[in-house]
């Protein structure tokens, strides 16, 4: 009876992961970047969470931001990989950038 039910549990688990990652697509790739439909998602939710009037845009208008704004990310993450070498410092840049987002939203701590 107990086999029965986790061996159940476990193939339900199995074809829902299965149908969560078929849905990942590539929208856009830039150089060696993509851009997948998730991103843009996560594009979304994050420029809203920064200013609610976004909110009072169609959902056609904030897809458009969102999918420039997702792109000029990239883009910047390329040069700044032309510069920096971000695996050995990403130590030190998420420290600078943890204090900066504090200091700009006047945080006391993380």
């Amino acid at each position: 009876m107990i086999r029965s039910v986790v061996l159940s549990l476990f193939l339900i688990f199995i074809t829902s992961n299965q149908a969560i990652s078929s849905q990942v697509e590539i929208k856009f790739k830039i150089e060696t970047e993509i851009i997948t439909n998730q991103d843009i998602v996560n594009e979304i939710n994050y420029l809203i969470a920064f200013n609610n009037k976004l909110k009072n845009l169609s959902s056609t208008e904030i897809k458009k931001i969102a999918i420039n704004s997702a792109i000029q990310e990239k883009i910047k993450l390329i040069k700044l990989k032309e510069v920096f070498n971000l695996d050995e410092d990403a130590e030190d840049l998420k420290k600078i950038l943890i204090e900066n987002l504090l200091n700009n939203f006047n945080f006391d701590n993380l």
